[in-house]
């Protein structure tokens, strides 16, 4: 290995750019967040602090990296369990001796021990990361510590860990050779990493698109692209697809994440698991219906406006609440502050998949988050709230394409206008979630996985693409676009 060309390849690595949100898209994101100075130098100590930390638990100062014999031709990468469950179908479709999986979460690791590797720094990726530290990232702290405050404070543990990401993958992808890498997110710093060396030791990479996207995201920079439809596609090219990649093959195969049936939708009060739900009336002799209402949060949600909402839903009888974090949360302080509320439990998305929250609420209430998506896709009727001020309202166009409505102001409603609320207008929908999922309605629809899988296996033998068609090349964004031979339910 090149010790100059391995330097060369590091120090042309953009901070800017491997940190995308944090970085180039900084200024678009979260403007309620305005760090002073002091701020942005707790948040340098406490990012050095998370850096030591993320040292101690992958440092692996003796060990070796387990080395398969067999060929391998499908390196996946996840760094969080959304990516995974986008990945899993596809990854359990590709031959077994010709696959692995990369992860730096013990959880998924665990899944498919027999087929993964949790990342391992040995002693010299721990050398090159600390020596590009001192030579990259605290001279671009320094350079930004007026310009760019925000992407410090909320990224920087991107800005101190993506050079020894670097390292690895740099190091992996040289004693592994795949053939294809595989990755479910192209905005976190650790998936860019993988991309930055895929790209700099001309491996091929696929990109499956795992939750809905906006045109903050970055360019696509994939030789192949399998997005969930139309509308991901348009926004992409937005975003300039094809900006520091020649030839894209896209492919519009609807969306990769798991759904239910609604035939197995809760019916009654016994899957509400976690804190027993007090129920109002229960010595009415009238037999009263109970709605459980899911609300899905995320990080950017005020969770007092959010509780909020839940007091005043409540007034109504026969109403209980599930409110699930995002996995990027910690449920400890949205416990805490429901824990006097009747008739509300929390979800913790680290514990229970979607499927798990889905077969048990009605409807669906959530501000600007993908899990409208998936939901809609499940045949639960979704309702569009905002929990504080939002920086861009609809971020994800959700409202504005008939996917979602928004939720209604229930202060004068009656028992019967809230029933309604549990309609499920499918026929309104079929177009939205057309343009949001191109397998909806086709006989892909919920085998998504194996379809790309296929496609995946035909890519890389040079056989001949069979579920898809070639739509038109565009020579303007540099990218091939194949849409799917739709064979209707």
């Amino acid at each position: 290995m090149n010790i100059i060309s391995k330097f060369m390849v590091f120090y042309r690595v953009n901070l800017d750019d491997i940190n995308y949100l944090f970085g180039k898209q900084s200024l678009n994101f979260n403007t309620n967040v305005n760090p002073n100075f002091l701020q942005v130098i707790i948040s340098f100590l406490n990012s050095l602090l998370a850096t030591v930390l993320f040292l101690k638990k992958y440092w692996y100062i003796s060990s070796k990296e387990i080395k398969y014999d067999y060929g391998l031709k499908y390196l996946f990468f996840a760094g969080t369990y959304n990516q995974f469950e986008c990945l899993k179908n596809v990854f359990n479709y590709m031959p077994y001796n010709e696959k692995i999986l990369f992860t730096d979460n013990i959880k998924i690791m665990n899944m498919v021990p027999a087929q993964s590797n949790i990342i391992r720094l040995n002693n010299k990726d721990v050398c090159w990361g600390i020596v590009f530290i001192i030579l990259k990232v605290l001279p671009y702290w320094l350079k930004n510590l007026n310009s760019n405050r925000k992407g410090l404070v909320l990224g920087g543990i991107g800005y101190m860990q993506c050079f020894f990401y670097c390292n690895y993958f740099y190091r992996m992808l040289n004693d592994y050779n795949p053939q294809l890498i595989i990755m479910s997110n192209d905005h976190s710093f650790s998936n860019r990493s993988l991309l930055y060396m895929s790209k700099s030791l001309n491996f091929k990479t696929v990109y499956l698109q795992h939750a809905s996207v906006s045109n903050r995201f970055p360019p696509l920079e994939f030789n192949y692209a399998f997005l969930d439809g139309k509308i991901a596609f348009d926004i992409y090219k937005q975003t300039g697809v094809g900006r520091n990649q020649k030839n894209i093959k896209v492919f519009l195969t609807g969306s990769q994440k798991p759904r239910i049936s609604r035939v197995f939708c809760r019916k009654d009060s016994n899957n509400l698991s976690h804190k027993n739900f007090h129920y109002q009336e229960e010595n009415d002799n009238e037999n009263h219906s109970i709605i459980i209402f899911g609300i899905a949060i995320t990080r950017s949600d005020d969770i007092n406006c959010a509780i909020s909402f839940c007091e005043k839903i409540l007034r109504h009888n026969n109403i209980h609440i599930i409110i699930r974090n995002h996995p990027s949360q910690s449920t400890f302080n949205i416990q805490k502050m429901c824990d006097e509320l009747k008739n509300v439990t929390v979800e913790d998305s680290q514990k229970y998949n979607l499927q798990n929250f889905f077969n048990k609420i009605d409807l669906m209430i959530a501000s600007n988050s993908s899990i409208h998506l998936e939901a809609t896709l499940s045949g639960i009727p979704c309702y569009y709230k905002e929990f504080g001020k939002s920086v861009t309202s609809d971020y994800y166009g959700y409202l504005k394409n008939g996917l979602i409505l928004p939720f209604p102001d229930l202060t004068n409603q009656n028992k019967n206008n809230i029933h309604d609320l549990l309609l499920f207008d499918k026929d309104r929908k079929d177009n939205s979630m057309k343009l949001y999922s191109n397998s909806y309605n086709t006989k892909w629809h919920g085998k998504e996985g194996c379809l790309v899988g296929q496609t995946l296996l035909e890519l890389s033998s040079g056989y001949p693409i069979t579920n898809f068609y070639l739509k038109y090349i565009d020579e303007k964004y540099n990218l091939y676009l194949y849409d799917l031979k739709h064979t209707f339910r």
